[in-house]
């Protein structure tokens, strides 16, 4: 009878798996004493002592006595994540803005620049720019050789995050651009890249409002309408990694032309340039990099109007929404999440939320939330997963370094 063969499992395996479970179980509760960590993490108080040690002498964790509440006896020692430890870089590339910031390894931003990317010919120089522009925040903060662990990007666009690459961003006009390796090359740590929509679910999945949650749908929402959708706790990609993406179903039988070439489509309706339109204020006739980048703006100028109750503003705005709302009321049967998220420019509006949840028929049953997660928080966790909180965690690189 054949048998499958099986990997087997070595002491040094099992000793990183456990350095990894005890720096996400202190990510999560702050503060912890080694007995809570014993207890939660299933090992002996034994193993807990000498796998904290490794991490208290890399640097990565630190020990903090607290107050014994005036009984007498020695102060209560816990352990807690030690900031300074390790640090990672966080970039969000979109039409309307790009950022770079450098966060330690609580996710606290220590550092932030705004960019200006769209000012270049091609993307290839852009990258190179805002790789300089690391290497600059990194000398003005001081950080120790090493202590970088690593970068994260957000981007707008569909990326192939096993191949790490952007396989098209319409709103920016570039295509196939092997975005990690091109900051892997210039800053000589790991990259690792994601669409925003995905980088944004995957942020308020770890640390924001879908924790503790398995299947969860973000609607990400500006000048187009992008999707993240999670099923049984794994993102869904699909085989040209654009599972979920709702912005091309025709929805409205005597809609406009979109992008696309169809008409009709979600995107023609419920998106920030289908208010636009509405408005008469988008940009058509200009060069594509100039029309995107003037819409960008344009948008943030429509929304200034929706806030000033414009009555105008207020009813496309709001009638966007409800497009939305009824799209939503219709797919969610099929995607069955625990949780709807609206985010992006347009989820902060209220007349355009009103109108989601005005027609999203399902709103009793299933909760909307709208995410205040920032696109650099969502890039810094994309980076924190990949090369601190895993399991992969190059421990090695960084234990001499305390």
């Amino acid at each position: 009878m054949h048998r499958p063969k099986t990997r087997s499992i070595s002491t040094q395996d099992i000793r990183r798996d456990n350095r990894s479970l005890v720096l996400n179980l202190l990510r999560r509760h702050k503060l912890m004493s080694r007995v809570e960590l014993a207890r939660i993490a299933g090992l002996t108080e034994p193993a807990i002592s000498r796998i904290t040690r490794e991490l208290v002498d890399a640097g990565l964790i630190a020990e903090r006595s607290l107050a014994a509440d005036g009984r007498p006896g020695r102060p209560m020692v816990s352990l807690g994540l030690r900031g300074e430890g390790l640090f990672v870089l966080g970039m969000d590339i979109g039409a309307n803005s790009q950022s770079l910031c450098l966060a330690d390894l609580c996710g606290e931003v220590v550092a932030r620049q705004d960019l200006n990317l769209l000012s270049f010919d091609n993307p290839e120089a852009a990258l190179e720019y805002g790789a300089d522009r690391a290497r600059d925040m990194l000398r003005t903060a001081g950080l120790e050789p090493g202590r970088l662990a690593g970068i994260g990007i957000g981007i707008a666009g569909a990326v192939d995050r096993s191949n790490r690459i952007l396989l098209q961003a319409p709103t920016l006009g570039w295509e196939n651009l092997p975005v990690a390796d091109i900051f892997e090359s210039a800053l000589s740590v790991p990259a690792c890249v994601e669409g925003r929509p995905r980088a944004i679910l995957h942020a308020e999945h770890t640390i924001g409002i879908a924790q503790q949650k398995n299947n969860v749908l973000l609607i990400h929402l500006g000048l187009g309408v992008g999707v993240a959708l999670m099923i049984d706790r794994r993102m869904l990609r699909g085989a040209s990694n654009s599972a979920g993406q709702i912005g091309h179903l025709k929805v409205d039988a005597a809609g406009s032309q979109c992008t696309c070439g169809e008409f009709g489509c979600l995107n023609t309706v419920a998106s920030g340039y289908a208010v636009l339109s509405q408005l008469g204020m988008a940009i058509t006739s200009a060069q594509p990099d100039d029309a995107r980048v003037g819409n960008v703006w344009l948008l943030k100028h429509a929304a200034a109007m929706a806030y000033a109750n414009d009555i105008a503003a207020v009813r496309i705005f709001r009638s966007a929404g409800e497009w939305l709302g009824r799209t939503l009321s219709q797919l969610t049967p099929i995607f069955d999440p625990e949780l709807v998220i609206l985010a992006g420019a347009m989820a902060q509006i209220p007349s355009y939320v009103e109108g989601v949840r005005n027609n999203f028929h399902l709103a009793r049953e299933l909760p909307l939330s709208i995410s205040t997660m920032t696109l650099e928080q969502a890039a810094v966790c994309l980076a924190l997963d990949a090369f601190v909180f895993d399991p992969r965690l190059d421990f090695g690189r960084f234990a001499g370094l305390a």
